[in-house]
């Protein structure tokens, strides 16, 4: 693992960048308990945060990725039925608390059907793309890299 690599990681687990995250969360929803690191990886962290409505979930990028608030403003314009509800997002921090999606699919696996749960996912991810092709400049204004054949073959010159 880089040094970068590491310093992120151990960043999601300093405690003032957790107390900074509790009271960034607390500000906007109301919980009911302690909030759950579920998972940290050097690019990302993701804390359950339990309330009254169930659990919610806030996700924090490294500052690369940041985008992501935009990307899932932009997808739920569109498709609200296809992406887990934004319920706050601070673009700078690249923080994002969002309603809870259900189930993971990793967590289906084991059950029966498992392989025509995926292919009905990756139908509608492929509708999805389609459906926001027409956003590509509002993904690139608001930070999302550019990777349409056409603008990246200007800089292949």
């Amino acid at each position: 693992m880089a040094s970068s690599e590491t310093n992120e990681t151990l960043r999601w687990h300093d405690p003032r960048w957790l107390s900074d995250a509790e009271s960034w969360i607390d500000a906007r929803i109301e919980r009911t308990g302690d909030i759950d690191q579920f998972h940290s990886y050097p690019w990302a962290t993701a804390l359950c945060v339990p309330t009254l409505d169930g659990q919610v979930w806030f996700k924090a990028c490294i500052l690369e990725l940041a985008h992501e608030v935009t990307t899932l403003q932009l997808l739920s314009a569109r498709r609200p039925d296809l992406v887990p509800r934004l319920l706050a997002g601070d673009r700078q921090r690249g923080w994002m608390l969002l309603a809870d999606a259900g189930e993971r699919m990793r967590e289906l696996e084991s059950q029966p059907e498992h392989v025509q749960r995926w292919q009905e996912v990756i139908a509608r991810y492929a509708q999805l793309q389609l459906d926001v092709a027409e956003d590509a400049d509002a993904f690139a204004a608001g930070g999302v890299p550019d990777r349409r054949g056409s603008v990246t073959s200007q800089f292949a010159k």
